[in-house]
């Protein structure tokens, strides 16, 4: 977690995102799934580790400006005790999880060198047109110094 803060007798988790936050219907900003499963596993952590109640955590998108809360109950503490029981039934599998279908994403996803998004979809589809997560293959060759000092 990036920050953790303590207001009124509260601990609180703070994330700190680059990005912009995801907005509903009604344009209000509101957290990505993904970032609320995040900041809700801390809080879950928190817990465990210290034996406190959190209340909620909060996620600041920097992109807008904007801090979202989101709150701790029971109901998304079972939501992170069932992604922990899918991570250890992923971790357990020879079969890795399907790529996502928006590969926009996997553009500036640090996990992409492991996942190969690219050559799955590839895999699956022949006739699928890649975009180029990765750069192109150098040609260019390295000239060095026959004993490795600048001169």
């Amino acid at each position: 977690m990036d920050a953790l803060r303590t207001r009124d007798g509260q601990t609180i988790p703070y994330e700190h995102k680059r990005g912009r936050c995801h907005r509903d219907e009604n344009k209000q900003p509101q957290a990505w799934e993904s970032d609320r499963l995040q900041i809700l596993a801390y809080a879950y952590l928190l817990e465990s580790a210290f034996g406190i109640t959190i209340k909620e955590g909060r996620i600041r998108y920097h992109a807008d400006n904007v801090l979202v809360h989101v709150p701790v109950d029971d109901a998304r503490r079972a939501s992170v005790r069932e992604a922990i029981q899918q991570a250890r039934t992923l971790r357990q599998s020879t079969h890795r999880p399907p790529v996502i279908d928006n590969e926009r994403l996997c553009a500036r996803c640090s996990l992409a060198p492991v996942c190969l998004p690219e050559e799955a979809r590839l895999a699956h589809d022949k006739e699928w047109q890649p975009i180029r997560l990765f750069p192109e293959d150098d040609e260019r060759q390295v000239i060095s110094c026959p004993d490795n000092r600048l001169r």
